[in-house]
Order: C-alpha cells, then structure tokens, then sequence
C-alpha cells in the first residue's frame, strides 16, 4: 500500500507542494492562518519520522509533545516549525528582515543564481557550470554527473551551495521567486533522497525501516559523510534558519528539512560511518556539531555533541602537526581543515554545555599562522599537493578571534597591523616541513616556497614533490607546481591527474635514472632540526635531502640547498646527488605557466621566463627570473637542456607526460617546462657522457672523486626582477668546491661577487650556533 502513496507522491510532490507554499499561508505569516494540511499529516511513515527524531520534552516544545500524544502528526510538525520560526536556537543564524526590506519585490539578483532558477548549476568545486536534468516526476536528478560523467559532479551536487545562494538572493531583493524555488528544492531533495530507508536510492518505501540509516558514507553518493558534513556545516543549518521570515517556504519544507537534519545525524555518527580520510573527518564531526548545537532539541544532542568534540580533538591531536600544518600537505585542504575546526570552536560559544579546551584553541591557531605567513606578500598561498590558486591561508574570523595583528601586517603587505619580531621575512614550518623565504615583507617582494620535510603526506592528495622550489616576485607567477587537474571522470585532466600530477617530474625538483620519489612514509614523528635552516637580517640558508626512490635500483640521496640574499634578489640552489655505487641518470625541470613566456639558450642552457600576473594569469606581470646553471671546477653539468610542452605520454617512443598544467579543478593546459638532462661530471672524473632522446632521465652521470664513485654536486643561479621592462640579469655561479660536508661557491651579480660556503652536514654542535656561520661574503 505505501509503494502504491510512494508513486503518487513522487509524481505530484513537487509541483503540489510547491503551488500549495505560493497560495497557501504558512503559520506565521502576517494574516497568521495555518496551513491546510502537510506533508507529516498526509503522509504517516514521514510524519512519524520526523516526529520521532526530537525530544518531546525539551523545555518549549510542550505544544508540539500534545500534539505527539494526541497521534496528530500534521499539527505536531505545525507546532515544531512554530516553535523553531519564534524561538531561539540557532540564533547566530537567524535572518530578520531589516526595515527596508521589501517583500513581494520583483527585483532580480542576475547571474549564476538566476540561473539556478532555470536547472543550470555553476559547481565551483569542479569548476563546470551545466543544466541539471530532471526526472519523469519532476524532480531534479540528484545523480547526474555531468557532461564529463565526473563522479565529483554528482557530490557537488549535492553540497547544495545553490540553496544559500538562493537564500541570500531573497535577503537582497525580497523577490519570493528565491524562496519559492528553495522550497521546492527541498522537498525535491528530502523526498526522494531519504537515509532512513536501508537504501539510499529507494525511497521512503520502507514501513519501519525508518530509523535505519542507509549503508552509505565511504563510497560516491549525494550521502557519503563528506557532502553530509559539507552540507550541516554549510548550507543546511543558514538557509533554515535564514529563511524562517519567509511566507514561501511551507510547513511540510521546513519539517522536512528537519527530519533531513535527523538523517545527517545518522548517516555522521552512525556505526562504522567514520571517514576514510582525515579531512572529511574533520568536516564530518564538525557537521555534526554544527547540527547538535544549532538542534538542540533532536533526540540525543547532547551525547552526539560530546562525542562529536572528542572525535575531533583527537583528530586535532593526531592530524595535525606542532607547527599547525594538516598531516596531508596539500594546502587547499589544510586550511579547509583549518576552517571546520574553527566553525567549531565558534559554535561551542552558543552552547553552555562545553567549552573548547585550550590546548585545541592554541593549536587551530598555529593552523591559521602557518596559512598566513606560508603565503606570499599578495596573499595568495602555496599550491603544495592538491590546491588551486587561491587566497584561503587567510580567515578574518581567525584574525578577530584570536586578535593576531601580526597576521594582519602580514597579510596586507605591511599596511596594517604590527610588524612580527625578528631579521628576516622568512619563515620555516619544520614538522610539515615548509618554507617560505621572503626578501620583504612588501607586495612587490620576492618569494619562494621550498619542500625540505620528511614525510609524503596522509593522503592522496599529496604530491611527490620533495626538494620543490616554486617562485613569484612582485606578484608575478616565474616557477609553478603543475596543479591538480580532476579526480574523476572522463577526458585528459583526469588522465593527468593520475599519471602526471603527484609525478615528482611535474614539480621543480630531480628524478633519479627516471623513478619518482616514494609516497611515504605518510606521516614523520619528528620535526626537522633547527640547525638545517637560518634566516637573519640579509639572507636566508634552508637544505633538505629526499632518499626514498620508487623502483630505484640501490641507494641515493638528493640533497638541495637554497641560499636567499635579500637584497639582490637572488637565490642560490645547490643540488647534490649521492650514490655510493652506481651513477644515476639526473633530470632536473622547471616549470612556468601556460601563459608565462619560457626562453632557454642553447648555448649557455639558461632559462629565462617572463611570469603572469598572479590577479590576472591571462597576462603577464611585471616579474622575471633566469635559471642559470652553475659553472666551475667542482661542478657537474648538464649535457643538454630543452624547452618541452604539452608532451603526450607514450610507451612506443618512451616518452612520459610533461609541460602540462591546472590552476582550478578540471583545468589542463599546456605549458612550457625546462627539462635538463645528461649530466656531464666535472672534469678530471672517469666519465662516458651519453643521452637518450626522450627528454627525461638520461645521461651518464659519472662521479665527483671528492663524493664517491656515482656522486656529484651542480648548481642553479636564480636571479629576479620585479620591474616590468626590466628582465633578470643573466650573472653567474661558480662551484669552486664541493665535498659531502658543502659548497663552497662564488655568486657574480649586478658587478658584485659574493663567496658563498654553503654546509651539508655541519658538527652537531653546530645545530644551536648563530645562522650567520654558514656564509662568508
């Protein structure tokens, strides 16, 4: 009998309830009428579920237990909406209308959002904008996964951004199109994707079956706990409450939405419903929460909300280093993690029950100090591991709730705020293991992000990237990470994110005889020694070293130094290859962006690139940089260099993916990479130079008798300039010595020379020294 009412309200529900939430009055509009009937009336598998998912007797809702007793469930989800539309809970979310406000408005907002109106979605977390398509009921089709048939089409779906868009819409202009088109959406929505039936995609066809949560969460669905959290922590909890002043949105919407906030308790905290990863956990306990404090009166709150706030700490504790870097090292989804912590922390201020402790207050802090000062002098963060171009290291909640003025000269480029203590700009993050050396502190600055940690990350959304240096000056994109491409799907960016993306050849750094660095260990229990950086009032000296190679034949180490005069505007790179048996074949690449201009000498192999304008990348900025190899006795070289893009992998020829690049989701785009190849040791070493053809990992690279048999060190000299018109000058680097404890070396620009000793292994005593004894000028 209920398949049979099943069928006839997926039919009908939409456009009925929709037209009834036009004509009909809602309880609480200005003539105060009730409405006729709703959807927990008509309908008493619904009507008991909601009904069933609150507390009775919580203080306020004695009207609504009457009800309960009485058996009528219409007017017990009358009474509970009333409740919710005149009480307080979730008052921080609450929307009133300010005088001015004017209902019944005809004015329209434009744009994405009235596009929304028409079944056309722009998704910004896959960057697609497409016309949803809509079932033989009426109904949108919540599965549908886009033109690229993109799995992460369907779960951005899902997230329902387009709800609060629509909210805020109606705040704007008071045009009730907003509202009614919401209305729908959720009855649509709650319909026909319960959780509570056994199945996600069967519908409300399961007498009893109610109080089951559905057996999703860990795979691709509109309910996997990721988009559940997404969904309370965002869009749910703001568009109830915010719509609360509307006559549009009925009876049987808002009840139904509740009883969906029910759902989202059980799919979240549901045995066996933790998330795979760490920072959909994060999303999913913070989900919850954000329901349980906005929800006081749902059925157990109070237990959830504990639960859920130590599930969390832990997490805090155990994915989250000292230094406030996210275990997964990929910076999008650090400072998201960042955000869901703080969400929760702030909505424990609307709740008596608990408080946050201080030690996960001081550690959501740091999380929030490595996102402001890892990022550069516009803003703008680092794209380490899976992240888009974006400014998301800063949070102006962050910045009041904690009251770091420092952050705030940071983050403005030193127009407001305090100046932070100590010499230098640069700042080093040695448990996740980042750098960002900085000659000031000011726009047009130089800066440069280096990789010198010891773990790979938690996650896939890591990279093999160790040892990776990218650079900008005076907001200018020179040398760039390759990006993240798509997840899922069909089409090349997805191609490119599992065969190209996480490739230590898509980032600045070496490949060893053509085998990437290892994707572990995921974790590091200790930080990198203080003694293997030192930033002071003119320079900064950073070194780090990579061994862990997949498929690599014996042993070998690579190990780079960056030295940073500030001033001048330069860095010194040192890279250092051991290998106690065997030579390897080096590769070394540098990549610019697609609309960057990339010039590579033939004679002198230097890279020069004239960058793009970090605000606008479709021109160019005013910065410029040289890559200049390094000369002298104790020097390897490269035997050959070129200028490669869009390379296409292929088995026949041996040729592997490169030059390719993706700075928002779903993007992929050719762009020019210096790939050098063939190193050719320095003199005096037993040597048989050869290459392949291929453009990666080729050459004998013989050996340095100061470093053992399969060992040798070479160099780059990278020179910028911030000045449009004004190109990097080409100076130069000569190794004059170089042995496994350093590198001495003599760095010539703008007519002055400067004599560098640049230490790999100092005494241990020298962990604690001055940073000022690894240069001599």
């Amino acid at each position: 009998q209920w398949s049979i009412m099943r069928q006839a309200l997926t039919l009908t529900v939409v456009a009925v309830l929709t037209a009834r939430a036009a004509s009909t009055p809602v309880r609480g509009n200005a003539d105060g009428q009730h409405t006729a009937s709703n959807i927990c009336g008509s309908n008493a598998t619904i009507g008991q579920a909601v009904v069933g998912s609150f507390n009775a007797s919580y203080p306020g809702l004695e009207k609504f237990a009457m009800a309960v007793k009485a058996g009528d469930l219409g007017l017990a989800c009358e009474e509970l909406v009333e409740y919710y539309r005149t009480g307080s809970s979730g008052s921080w979310l609450r929307w009133v209308p300010p005088a001015n406000f004017t209902r019944n408005s005809t004015r329209r907002v434009g744009g994405e959002t009235d596009r929304i109106l028409e079944d056309v979605y722009f998704l910004s977390g896959v960057t697609e904008t497409a016309k949803i398509p809509r079932n033989a009921d009426g109904g949108l089709d919540w599965y549908d996964t886009g033109p690229r048939k993109d799995v992460e089409f369907m779960n951005c779906l899902n997230r329902h951004d387009q709800w609060t868009k629509l909210m805020q819409a109606w705040h704007q202009t008071g045009n009730p199109i907003y509202t009614q088109h919401f209305n729908a959406l959720v009855i649509d929505w709650v319909t026909h994707l319960p959780c509570r039936s056994g199945v996600s995609r069967a519908g409300w066809d399961a007498p009893g079956q109610f109080d089951k949560p559905c057996p999703t969460g860990t795979m691709e669905s509109p309910w996997r706990v990721l988009e559940a959290g997404i969904r309370t922590v965002g869009p749910w909890a703001s568009c109830f409450f915010g719509t609360l002043a509307s006559g549009e949105v009925s009876t049987s919407a808002r009840a139904l939405m509740l009883l969906g906030f029910s759902e989202h308790v059980a799919v979240i905290a549901g045995p066996g419903r933790e998330a795979r990863t760490p920072n959909w956990q994060m999303t999913q306990w913070a989900g919850l929460i954000t329901t349980c404090v906005a929800f006081p009166e749902l059925q157990n709150a109070t237990d959830y909300l504990n639960a859920a706030f130590d599930a969390l700490t832990g997490l805090l504790n155990d994915q989250v280093y000292p230094d406030g870097m996210e275990t997964e090292l990929a910076f999008g989804y650090d400072m998201m993690t960042a955000n869901d912590f703080l969400t929760a922390m702030e909505l424990l201020n609307h709740t008596t029950s608990m408080a946050a402790p201080a030690a996960y207050r001081d550690r959501v802090e740091k999380m929030f100090e490595y996102g402001v000062y890892i990022s550069d002098q516009r803003g703008f963060a680092p794209r380490n591991g899976d992240a888009d171009l974006s400014r998301s290291g800063w949070s102006g909640t962050a910045h009041t709730l904690f009251g770091r003025n420092d952050w705030l000269y940071v983050h403005t480029a030193g127009k407001n705020g305090t100046r932070p203590a100590g010499d230098s700009p640069s700042v080093a993050f040695p448990w996740g293991g980042h750098v960002a050396l900085k000659s000031s502190f000011d726009a047009g600055g130089l800066w440069a992000w280096f990789d010198f940690g010891k773990a790979y990350g938690s996650s896939g959304h890591a990279h093999r990237a160790k040892l990776s240096l990218t650079l900008r000056r005076n907001g200018t994109m020179l040398l760039v990470d390759s990006g993240r491409f798509a997840y899922q799907g069909t089409g090349l960016p997805v191609t490119l994110n599992r065969e190209y993306e996480r490739t230590t050849h898509a980032h600045n750094t070496l490949t060893l005889d053509g085998k990437e660095q290892l994707a572990s260990p995921a974790l590091t229990t200790v930080a990198v020694p203080p003694s293997e950086w030192a930033f002071e009032t003119e320079s900064d000296y950073v070194r780090g070293a990579w061994s862990g190679w997949d498929g690599l034949e014996g042993n070998a180490t690579h190990r780079r130094a960056v030295y940073h005069w500030r001033e001048g505007g330069w860095l010194a790179v040192v890279d250092q290859v051991l290998s106690p048996t065997a030579p390897r074949h080096v590769q070394a690449t540098w990549h610019a962006h697609p609309n960057a201009t990339l010039t590579l000498d033939p004679t002198t192999l230097v890279t020069q690139v004239h960058g793009v304008d970090i605000e606008d990348t479709t021109r160019h900025g005013p910065g410029s940089c040289a890559v200049i190899p390094a000369t002298g006795a104790a020097a390897a070289r490269f035997g050959q260099a070129s200028v490669v893009r869009g390379v296409v992998q292929n088995a026949t020829t041996n040729t592997s993916w490169q030059g390719w690049y993706s700075q928002t989701y779903m993007g992929a785009c050719p762009a020019s990479t210096s790939v050098y190849t063939g190193v050719v040791p320095p003199a005096g070493s037993p040597t048989s130079p050869r290459s392949n053809s291929d453009g990666r990992g080729s050459g004998n690279d013989g050996s340095n008798l100061a470093l053992g048999a399969g060992s040798f060190t070479f160099g780059w000299l990278i020179t910028t300039s911030g000045t449009e018109g004004v190109p990097a000058e080409i100076g130069s680097m000569e190794i004059v010595a170089a042995d496994a404890a350093g590198v001495q070396a003599v760095i010539t620009v703008g007519g002055e020379a400067r004599t560098l000793k640049l230490p790999f292994d100092a005494p241990a005593s020298s962990a604690s020294s001055s940073p000022r004894q690894h240069t001599l000028s």
